[in-house]
């Protein structure tokens, strides 16, 4: 069962309703499972008609998760089965009202025949959330399989595309793919995104495709992540658009912001603005430099 978290970011704080309808959608997509709709119909909260699903969230008869995942495994453990709940973008399950980390250790705990996937393109943020470095947080100790997809090098991201293109019988001429390769920097959901668009017809275009819609979901991921920082968010926005003319270090950043503002920033501040930001995945750090993570990020910046 996948639940898209991501719709979690339009709202600055999301009610429990909100919550409860992505749970609902869902679930909808798994009701096709034999016995599943049955074996959820007498839990407190859970209203079905037919083959419609409903959860409740006013006071009388709120379904609780922790019911439902129960429900759930019982359901998996009578088919000898084991069943998954993925969270697309779990960092930011914490703009709803449940405590996410406490509910996911009572799952690792308790619930034998579920198991956890998390994914989040903002890692440090889901980390900060989760906890997991944190002794006195819920999730704390418990065995985890993380899997990080790091940017491609140019021969990396060069063989990556030709054995996609093998695969549906294309031959790309090979100046498409170097273009591909340098202007979409190694990032393999756009080199992917360009794979699928280009699998008929390799052109450079295509990869100017990718850029052009590339930049309208980046820049709606970045005004979600500013939407929430009130007064800082004029000075993230420095940052990046100096950021996205190249690479600088602390110190030249801070100089630059600082020039722009026409005030000092106290060094505790700004090295927070730019820790906020590696942590959310709009910036990284590589040795001494801090630069824009995603080259489409970047081209939208500029």
């Amino acid at each position: 069962m996948i639940f898209d978290a991501r719709e979690m970011a339009h709202f600055p704080r999301a009610s429990y309703a909100d919550l409860l309808r992505v749970m609902e959608r869902g679930f909808r997509r798994s009701l096709w499972k034999p016995g599943l709709l049955d074996h959820l119909r007498h839990i407190r909260g859970v209203r079905i008609e037919g083959l419609e699903l409903r959860f409740e969230w006013g006071r009388d008869g709120r379904l609780h998760l922790g019911e439902l995942f129960e429900a759930v495994d019982d359901w998996a453990g009578k088919r000898g089965e084991r069943v998954v709940l993925a969270f697309d973008e779990a960092q930011l399950l914490h703009r709803t009202p449940v405590n996410f980390p406490m509910l996911f250790a009572h799952v690792y705990d308790y619930l034998k025949n579920t198991l956890l996937v998390l994914t989040g393109s903002e890692v440090g943020l889901l980390h900060d959330f989760l906890g997991l470095e944190d002794s006195d947080a819920p999730l704390y100790g418990r065995h985890r399989e993380e899997i990080r997809l790091q940017r491609f090098d140019e021969a990396t991201a060069r063989d990556f595309l030709l054995k996609g293109f093998e695969q549906v019988g294309v031959l790309p001429p090979g100046e498409v793919l170097d273009y591909a390769v340098s202007r979409l920097d190694g990032i393999v959901g756009w080199l992917t995104e360009f794979g699928i668009r280009a699998s008929k017809n390799p052109t450079k275009e295509a990869v100017e495709e990718v850029l052009r819609e590339g930049k309208k979901l980046v820049l709606q991921e970045l005004e979600y992540f500013l939407g929430v920082r009130g007064a800082a968010k004029g000075r993230y926005m420095a940052i990046l658009r100096r950021l996205a003319r190249g690479p600088l270090s602390w110190e030249q950043l801070k100089e630059w912001v600082e020039r722009e503002e026409g005030r000092p920033i106290y060094n505790k501040n700004f090295s927070d603005l730019l820790a906020n930001l590696v942590k959310a995945g709009f910036v990284e750090q590589r040795e001494r430099l801090y630069s824009i993570s995603d080259p489409v990020l970047a081209h939208a910046l500029s």
